[in-house]
């Protein structure tokens, strides 16, 4: 992902600058790298060749409590995310808000959407497109983004980070809904993202996850074919009773599983932090005020919306 800047985003029909604004921040959120122009000669798997079937794990980390039974409301995600924030001293919040994300949604401002995938069932193993997760009503959400420990945020060093919460099996089925025999199936696929009728392609291939939680697994990402500067990125998905975390990371050069291993650790080591905070307890949620807008009132499409 060449362009990795504030993204921002308006009300009307994407076009020119806005539209490229909003396509990144949904790349972003999405994991998608190759937000840069230009074109470029067909790229080869992430790999280069066929790889052993990556493993999902099962096992679970040393944590402080027992894994969350309740689901979070929005507000608790995103307190989650902003008090490890507050450990790592960061100088400002590092949630979004969700009620706009929500808002804007819900009354149709964002372009339209869809991804496929080759085979059609490895979908299971990528997140749902923003503007897809931002509608559903049944499962809560946070999100935002911040450098992993001891680091400087930059285009290659922001974590982005999506918590979703409801009720435990709903949320297992909702987010690591698959089979372990699909695991194999699915170790290298393409992926066709389409917005406003313009579709971008990408390989991805599925890496073995650092045991962190309950559930999980890895993969990483590149475009096909690749344009100059773009970046790849690389994915960790973590499931913990009723908390479902999606960690992803830019990466300039991605040309094999080694290449991913770096930022796989950082994203363990945050995911971690995440899941901690969680079972010990989200810092306390302020009251809303009286005028704010409820998931279910549309506000319109997203104003200034900006990452870290």
């Amino acid at each position: 992902m060449a362009a990795r800047g504030p993204a921002k985003h308006g009300g009307g029909a994407p076009g020119g600058n806005s539209r490229r604004g909003l396509c990144c921040l949904t790349a972003v959120l999405l994991a998608l790298p190759g937000c840069s122009s230009g074109g470029g000669s067909p790229n080869p798997s992430p790999s280069g060749g066929r790889e052993p079937a990556p493993q999902t794990s099962s096992a679970q980390g040393p944590v402080s409590t027992e894994q969350p039974s309740r689901a979070f409301t929005d507000a608790e995600l995103a307190a989650i995310i902003n008090g490890v924030g507050q450990i790592h001293k960061l100088p400002y919040p590092a949630a979004h808000d969700s009620a706009s994300l929500r808002s804007g949604a819900v009354s149709g401002s964002f372009p339209s959407t869809s991804m496929e995938t080759t085979p059609g069932d490895c979908t299971a193993f990528i997140p749902e497109a923003p503007f897809t997760r931002w509608a559903d009503k049944d499962i809560t959400f946070a999100e935002g983004g911040m450098p992993p420990a001891g680091a400087e945020s930059g285009p290659a060093s922001t974590i982005m980070i999506v918590l979703r919460s409801a009720e435990r099996h709903a949320l297992a089925k909702a987010d690591f809904g698959y089979a372990e025999a699909l695991v194999s199936r699915c170790s290298q696929f393409d992926l066709a993202y389409t917005e406003s009728g313009r579709s971008s392609g990408f390989a991805i291939q599925l890496l073995t996850a650092p045991p962190v939680a309950e559930k999980q697994h890895a993969f990483m990402q590149v475009t096909r074919p690749k344009g100059p500067g773009d970046f790849g990125s690389v994915g960790l998905r973590v499931l913990d009773g009723t908390l479902s975390i999606t960690l992803s990371l830019a990466v300039a050069t991605l040309n094999s599983p080694s290449d991913a291993q770096p930022a796989l650790d950082a994203m363990a080591a945050l995911a971690k932090e995440l899941i901690d905070q969680a079972r010990t307890g989200p810092p306390s949620v302020a009251t809303p005020p009286p005028n704010s807008l409820t998931p279910d009132q549309p506000g319109g499409a997203v104003q200034g919306h900006q990452r870290p």
